[in-house]
Order: C-alpha cells, then structure tokens, then sequence
C-alpha cells in the first residue's frame, strides 16, 4: 500500500509503481523494506514516515544505478516517483544493456489506451501563468488526452487546458486541469505528443466528455 493510499489520496499508476518498487527491493535483497515491525499500525507508519534502506545494505553486489531505480519507485511523494512504467522499464533496460527504449506503438499502447481518435483544437498554458499556447488534441478519453504541441513540456507539469467540441453547429469550451504523463519527440515534425491525465473532473463533466466519445463512435461505424 503506498503512502497517499494509507493518507487517503488521491491515488493513480505511480502507487502501482510503488508497490512493484517494493516487490523488487524484495527480489533483489530478500528482504522486505520495512520487517522490523510488530504490528500493522507500526508497519503504516514506516510506509508514511521511514525511508528504507537502500538495497545495497543487504546485498552489495546490487548495482548502485538498479539500487536507485528501485529507491525512486519507493519515494513517499508520488510527483518524486516514476510517472509511468515505461519510465521505470527504461531505466532498469539502461542498465542491464545500455540503451533506451524507443517510441514504437507496442510500447505505447501498453502505456496508454486512448478511447477515440479526434482533431479538436486546444489550448494550454502552465498553472499560474496567463499566455495560453494553441496545441492539437489528437486522442480523448474520459480521463486524459494526447496532444501535438510545439512546446517544451516537462512529465509532471500541471497545465490548465481548454478543447472545443463541435455540437449542433457550434463549439462547446470544456476546460480541465492536466497533469503531463509522458512524452515522444517527432523528428522532423517541429512536434511532441503529449500524454495528459486530467485531474479534478466532476461527473457532469465526465459524462458530457463520454457522451461525445460514444458519438464520436456511433459516427465511425
């Protein structure tokens, strides 16, 4: 369980990060990060409070650069953690053979599932800042959305976004706040696409949003 899930927070896949990041500290040490505990209250605490130790302690032939993937997927706040497990697979790939993953749609798809392919135009600008940047939005879903900008934006930037959807003749300004997730350059393109999760969507909105998606569909096929 990670330490926003014992706090009562808002959860999302980097708690799933953190739980792998438990079970490879595990595998690697055959120890548990926190065994010193006597009883459930103790051990959520030190999930909360105590920062293990690093994994060399118990095993000194664990490389010092696995030692810190696996202490980055055990921070306790989350925006210090892997954004995405494909950060995390990167990581751990430099390692043991000293090159990164490329941006092939296998790899996409397992990190993100859009729901329906869209043109809509879109805006964004950084939180607290006033200049709005025109951006494409190319995929939606309920909870997020992939779009081309020619920005500069970095994983865990929060963002202010606004998208137009087309109703009745007209335009319908949804406005949502975005968390940057992941990113792929276009060589070539002048472009980056972008993976969004939007953050503090109500349920009106979220149903306004699935009911365009469910149109959206209908209209394909």
């Amino acid at each position: 369980m990670s330490p926003e899930q014992i706090r009562g927070r808002y959860l999302d896949a980097r708690s799933d990060i953190y739980a792998t990041g438990m079970i490879l500290y595990r595998m690697m040490t055959g120890h548990h990060p926190f065994e010193n505990v006597s009883s459930l209250q103790q051990l959520m605490e030190h999930q909360v409070e105590r920062v293990p130790e690093r994994p060399e302690h118990f095993n000194p032939e664990i490389p010092p650069r696995l030692a810190n993937c696996i202490m980055k997927a055990l921070e306790k706040d989350p925006r210090h953690r892997y954004y995405t497990c494909r950060e995390f697979i990167a990581d751990l790939e430099n390692i043991t053979v000293g090159t990164t993953i490329t941006n092939t749609p296998a790899s996409k798809k397992q990190r993100w599932d859009p729901r329906v392919l869209t043109n809509l135009n879109a805006r964004i600008r950084i939180h607290d800042h006033e200049q709005w940047h025109s951006v494409q939005l190319v995929n939606l879903s309920v909870n997020g959305a992939c779009i081309l900008a020619t920005e500069a934006l970095s994983n865990g930037l929060l963002l202010q976004m606004q998208f137009d959807m087309p109703e009745n003749n007209t335009d319908v300004t949804m406005s949502v706040q975005a968390i940057v997730m992941w990113k792929d350059v276009r060589p070539g393109a002048g472009q980056t696409e972008y993976g969004l999760n939007f953050d503090g969507l109500d349920d009106m909105d979220k149903k306004y949003i699935a009911l365009f998606i469910r149109n959206l569909l209908l209209d394909k096929h």
